[in-house]
C-alpha cells in the first residue's frame, strides 16, 4: 500500500475480528519456536541422535529470521491476505512434516519448514496492522500482539 492510497476504513468489530486471527497465529508460531525445549530429552530418546538435538532449535530460528523480510517484500507484490494465507499454510506443514517425522533429518526439516511459515505470520501480521489501523491506534494493537507473543514463548515450555 503506497503513502499517497487512501486507507480503508474498518469498523471496531472488524478490526477485532482481524486482530484475533493474528493472535492465533502469533501464539501458535510463538509456542512452536519454545515449545521443543521440554520435549528435547524425549525426542533425542526416540531418534537416537543427540548430535543433531541443537539443529531442531536453530533450523527453526534460521529460517523464521531469513524469511521475514521476503515475506514482507512478497507482500508488496503479491497481497497480504493470500500470503498470510500461505504462511500459515507453510507453518501447518511443517507442523505435520515435525509429527509425522521419524528420524532427526525429517524433523529439522520440518522445524524449518515451520520457521520459513512463523517467519511469514509475524511479519505479515505487523504489516497487515499497519494497513489497517490509523497510526494513532497502532500502538495499542501492536502491544496486544507483542503481549501474546510474550505470553506464548512463556507457555510453550
Amino acid at each position: 500500500m503506497t503513502d499517497d492510497a487512501p486507507r480503508p476504513v474498518f469498523t471496531r468489530r472488524r478490526i477485532i475480528i482481524i486482530l484475533i486471527g493474528m493472535v492465533f497465529g502469533n501464539i501458535m508460531a510463538g509456542v512452536e519456536g519454545t515449545i521443543v525445549a521440554t520435549a528435547r530429552p524425549f525426542i533425542v530418546a526416540d531418534l537416537h541422535r543427540f548430535d543433531l538435538s541443537a539443529w531442531i532449535f536453530v533450523s527453526y530460528q534460521l529460517t523464521q529470521a531469513i524469511s521475514t523480510n521476503l515475506w514482507g517484500k512478497f507482500s508488496d507484490l503479491f497481497g497480504r491476505k493470500r500470503l498470510y494465507q500461505l504462511s500459515l499454510a507453510t507453518f501447518m506443514v511443517g507442523s505435520f512434516t515435525c509429527g509425522t517425522a521419524t528420524s532427526m533429518h525429517v524433523l529439522i526439516v520440518g522445524r524449518g519448514i515451520q520457521g520459513v511459515g512463523a517467519g511469514g505470520l509475524f511479519t505479515l501480521s505487523m504489516v497487515i496492522m499497519g494497513d489497517v489501523l490509523s497510526p494513532r491506534e497502532r500502538g495499542r494493537y501492536v502491544g496486544y500482539m507483542a503481549g501474546t507473543y510474550g505470553i506464548a514463548t512463556v507457555l510453550g515450555p
